[in-house]
């Protein structure tokens, strides 16, 4: 007998039977642990890790892109990791993801493994390591450790040991490279041994003052040296008569030397108004035939005080002391004629 069809605009329910018994296991065993959990976030509180906020992933994103720039893999790297984050928005998220694995994928960066020893080659742990005076790292049994490429200097530090310095020159590409760094036992400063300090010596009795040395005969006098003979060692340097008159004649010469030069000068000046270069007129020829004298006489007068000044030093410096005598000595200088005359 066939069952009734329910009426219009309504639905008929029924439970499906299930086919194997499992089936109905794993769904209780399924909504045990849905409430177990639901019971513990309630209870304890779900774990919150600690994700980069939007800004802070586009921070690190720019900051990336500098620093890969200017050469500093290993801090491009630590920003790429905070950009790839989960957390980040999709699209900084996957260019950071991108760049972070071509950067490890490339393998530019090198990386350094310190080994790091004592005196009798026992391997240390706790040791201090900085790079270019920034803190690099407190241990040194870690992975291979980034560096950027260059130069860098490196500083070893433990406790009990005395500190070591390394300069080393990080190579692109270069991985795992092994620095070897032996660390000396500090030597810890003794307790300085002062020696106990002396009794002040005691003061000593006065005693009489010694007497004193037998006063030294003084000794005599040098003997006065004998006058020179003057038929040995006549003396130089005697100024006579004559080296005066010599002298006088000599600055006479250089006197007219001058005087008549300075008219020769400025009769030239006037011949160099009326003449036309080598041509003169006759009204000019009087001034010429004074110009020609006045130049031979200024010459003569240059030449007469040359060599009398240096006669003059020649008798100063040869005439012995004994000579005796008398000089005059005159000269006369004109147009024309010109001389000099003495006696000695």
């Amino acid at each position: 007998m066939l069952a009734p069809s329910p009426p219009a605009g309504t639905m008929r329910l029924g439970r499906r039977p299930f086919a194997d018994p499992g089936d109905t296991l794993l769904l209780r065993r399924h909504a045990a642990a849905g409430a177990s959990a639901l019971v513990a976030a309630v209870l304890f509180g779900a774990p919150a890790v600690a994700q980069p906020a939007s800004e802070e992933c586009a921070r690190a994103d720019e900051a990336a892109k500098i620093l890969s720039q200017v050469g500093k893999q290993r801090e491009a790297r630590e920003k790429l990791v905070v950009c790839a984050a989960p957390a980040c928005p999709r699209a900084v998220r996957d260019s950071c993801a991108d760049r972070l694995a071509a950067l490890d994928k490339a393998a530019a960066m090198p990386s350094l493994v310190f080994v790091v020893t004592d005196t009798e080659g026992n391997d240390l742990a706790a040791v201090r390591v900085t790079m270019d005076g920034k803190p690099l790292l407190e241990r040194v049994d870690v992975p291979a450790t980034s560096v950027d490429v260059g130069e860098h200097y490196l500083r070893f530090e433990a406790n009990g040991f005395a500190p070591a310095d390394k300069r080393i020159v990080a190579r692109e590409g270069e991985r795992d490279r092994r620095i070897t760094v032996q660390l000396e036992r500090a030597t810890s400063p003794r307790a300085s041994e002062t020696p106990a300090p002396e009794p002040p010596p005691s003061t000593p009795p006065a005693l009489a003052p010694p007497p004193p040395a037998p006063a030294q005969a003084a000794p005599p006098p040098p003997a006065p040296a004998p006058p020179p003979s003057s038929e040995t060692a006549p003396a130089r340097g005697r100024v006579g008569p004559l080296v005066v008159a010599t002298g006088a004649v000599g600055v006479a010469g250089l006197a007219v030397g001058v005087i008549v030069g300075l008219a020769a000068t400025s009769k030239y000046s006037t011949l160099s108004n009326e003449c036309n270069g080598t041509a003169c007129p006759a009204s000019a020829q009087g001034d010429l035939d004074a110009f020609r004298s006045m130049r031979t006489v200024s010459t003569v007068g240059y030449v007469v005080g040359i060599v009398g000044v240096a006669g003059a030093a020649a008798l100063y410096f040869l005439l012995p002391q004994g000579h005796a005598g008398t000089a005059t000595a005159h000269a006369w200088i004109g147009p024309t004629p010109t001389g000099f005359a003495g006696e000695f």
